[in-house]
């Protein structure tokens, strides 16, 4: 006999579990395409990051599940005190991100001028996001950013 039962454990029908245990960020269901759901998936993990300030395994296990290999250079990034944090005095801000290239990146949450952003994110959907824009996220959810703040009209 087998059973078909749903698990005692099993997750709410309004929401997914996968996060860590007494997180609040939950995720609603949806009809939404697969993209927007995995970019839910995304932001539900760094909710949970910037409520606790720390990436824990299930947390780093969420995010290579979501980024792959993209996760490791983006930590790299982040080890290396290459990303920093531009805030004005309205709260906007933006991020400036050191890369393999001379220049930096200025990037914002969800773009990147970066050749792999353009075409891996934009052009073919092949990826949720570079590293750059990935090491912007994980260090402004743990908090550890160094920060600059400008003044609007230097913004």
């Amino acid at each position: 006999n087998l059973d078909f039962s749903a698990p005692a454990n099993r997750p709410p029908a309004d929401g997914f579990s996968f996060l860590s245990p007494g997180s609040s960020a939950s995720l609603a269901r949806t009809d939404a395409t697969p993209e927007a759901c995995t970019g839910a998936l995304a932001d539900a993990v760094f909710l949970a990051v910037k409520e606790k300030r720390q990436l824990g395994e299930r947390d780093l296990v969420n995010l290579h599940l979501l980024y792959g290999k993209t996760l490791g250079t983006a930590l790299a990034l982040l080890d290396k005190s290459l990303v920093e944090k531009v805030v004005s005095e309205t709260g906007r801000h933006l991020f400036v991100v050191q890369g393999s290239q001379q220049d930096p990146y200025v990037c914002f949450a969800d773009y990147c001028p970066c050749h792999y952003f353009n075409h891996k994110v934009v052009k073919s959907e092949a990826a949720l996001a570079c590293k750059h824009v990935l090491a912007s996220r994980v260090g402004d959810a743990l908090g550890s950013l160094r920060t600059s703040e400008v003044s609007n009209l230097r913004f």
